[in-house]
């Protein structure tokens, strides 16, 4: 019996930032193969990888909410070469961090001394558990479907504050007034 094979060859670069952006001919030379048959046969097929390196636009902040103990978050994800956007967040200072191309991140994973706050590609997130009084900065961070991270939008200081101390939730409704107008003379 006579039976062909097909055979894949997987290809991995050393460095993610190693290559740049593009379309890449790649040839292979098997220099050697065991058969108990006669051996026979060509490898015609041409073969191309394209390699893409480029990272989409950046997210666009839009309101940005402070709260008791929380601050709300919301932006616009870029249009087009978009999977997912990664938010990250520093208390006291200006996030410089940035996480590494060909990296996936999860919440709560450290880079820096900036902590991932939120993973997806919704448009809103609400940061809870935070300190009334404390400034907290965040970025922003689109990625694509190879994990080609923008540079990055900054935004902050957001302090978080609970309501003014006599506010006590209901107190606007505890007062009653009644106005009174004469009786009219017809």
């Amino acid at each position: 019996t006579i039976s062909s094979a097909s055979f894949r060859v997987r290809f991995t670069a050393k460095s993610h930032a190693a290559l740049a952006s593009g379309t890449y001919a790649v040839t292979g030379t098997v220099i050697s193969y065991t058969c108990t048959n006669a051996q026979a046969g060509a490898d015609t097929d041409s073969a191309t990888i394209t390699v893409d390196n480029s990272p989409p636009a950046n997210a666009t902040w839009g309101t940005i909410t402070p709260g008791d103990q929380q601050v709300q978050l919301n932006w616009t994800n870029p249009g087009t070469d978009f999977y997912r956007v990664v938010i990250l967040r520093r208390a006291g200072s200006a996030v410089g961090d940035a996480p590494a191309d060909g990296t996936e991140y999860s919440v709560n994973d450290t880079i820096g001394s900036s902590t991932v706050r939120y993973v997806g590609s919704l448009q809103t997130f609400t940061d809870t558990g935070l300190s009334n009084g404390t400034d907290y900065y965040y970025k922003i961070f689109a990625y694509d479907s190879y994990i080609n991270y923008a540079s990055g939008a900054g935004t902050g200081p957001h302090t978080p504050a609970s309501g003014p101390s006599w506010w006590d939730g209901y107190y606007a409704y505890r007062e009653q007034i009644t106005i009174t107008a004469p009786a009219s003379k017809n």
